[in-house]
């Protein structure tokens, strides 16, 4: 009998040790995989790999492989630069064998853009610089933003715009774009600010330009408010190639505000322009050369 209890205590101390050895190596094992670039099958070196649930971590070697020790069923988080992060179940002690895929660049062509302008003024003689910023495709619109800056001390020039095409739309086929204007020039004696809104109707042949504004001119000190007139048509020129004209009148009571501009554009990325504005006493003819560079766009690409 006492025989039997020795024989029983024995086997439950083994079945007991391979309970627990078992148990251990399921709930720890070193997992080895490789790490490769899903486009053209290259191991990537020194990726990211760190358990999920715990601090352990380690990295690929130059050959792309790697071993870490961890738990069945925890998740490995595969990181590298310039590729989307990854999420891998441990679900079974086996070589694994991960892909990478490479973040998508997104050509913003036509889009998301900073444009650069440097010009000079052939009637008074000074040197302008232009900033502008067209954003994504917001839903049906986009916006452009421009500021332009006289570079010398010989006069304060300051021209601002803000321009959301499209930002009010009507089913099928009517939009209405919508642009705030900031002037503040002076110059020897001249001196005048002015503000504007309008809006512009998209029609069959042309943009419209319709809006309202106020102004200040140092000779009459009280403000006066505008009517603004005018017209915008890009004329395209076989497929990359665009001339952009613009034309507008402000009625500021008795006086009158001309504005006009003719662009010609390759790419939309090159530019060539030339401005004329006239407001009283005030005439300006400024040519101008400038680019654009693009602003890329990176997106995810989903496993």
């Amino acid at each position: 009998m006492m025989a039997v209890n020795k024989l029983m205590k024995k086997l439950v101390y083994i079945i007991t040790l391979l309970l627990l050895i078992t148990g251990y190596s399921k709930a720890q094992m070193v997992i080895k995989g490789k790490v490769m670039a899903s486009d053209d099958g290259l191991p990537l070196r020194f990726v990211s790999i760190q358990a999920k649930e715990t601090d352990k971590k380690t990295l690929t070697t130059i050959d792309g492989d790697f071993e870490i020790e961890v738990e069945l069923g925890q998740t490995l988080i595969f990181k590298f630069v310039g590729f989307a992060e990854r999420e891998v179940q441990i679900t079974d002690d086996k070589f694994y064998l991960v892909e990478l895929k490479p973040y998508i660049i997104q050509d913003d062509f036509g889009q998301s853009r900073i444009h650069f302008d440097a010009g000079y003024d052939l009637k008074n003689r000074f040197v302008i610089g232009k900033l502008s910023y067209v954003s994504d495709q917001i839903g049906w619109f986009s916006i452009r933003t421009s500021v332009v800056k006289n570079l010398t001390s010989q006069a304060d020039f300051l021209d601002s715009k803000i321009e959301a095409s499209n930002l009010i739309y009507s089913y099928p086929n009517i939009s209405i774009g919508t642009t705030f204007r900031y002037q503040n020039i002076s110059f020897q004696d001249y001196s005048f600010k002015n503000s504007t809104f309008s809006f512009q109707p998209k029609l069959r042949y042309f943009d419209g330009n319709i809006g309202f504004g106020v102004s200040n001119h140092d000779l009459n000190s009280k403000k006066s408010f505008g009517i603004l007139l005018g017209a915008n048509k890009e004329i395209r020129l076989g497929k990359y190639h665009y001339i952009p004209i613009e034309v507008s009148s402000t009625f500021w009571g008795k006086n009158v505000e001309f504005n006009a501009s003719l662009k010609y554009r390759v790419l939309r990325y090159f530019e060539l322009g030339l401005s004329y504005q006239h407001y009283r006493s005030f005439d300006s003819l400024i040519a101008t050369v400038g680019s654009s560079i693009r602003l890329w766009k990176r997106a995810k690409n989903e496993y």
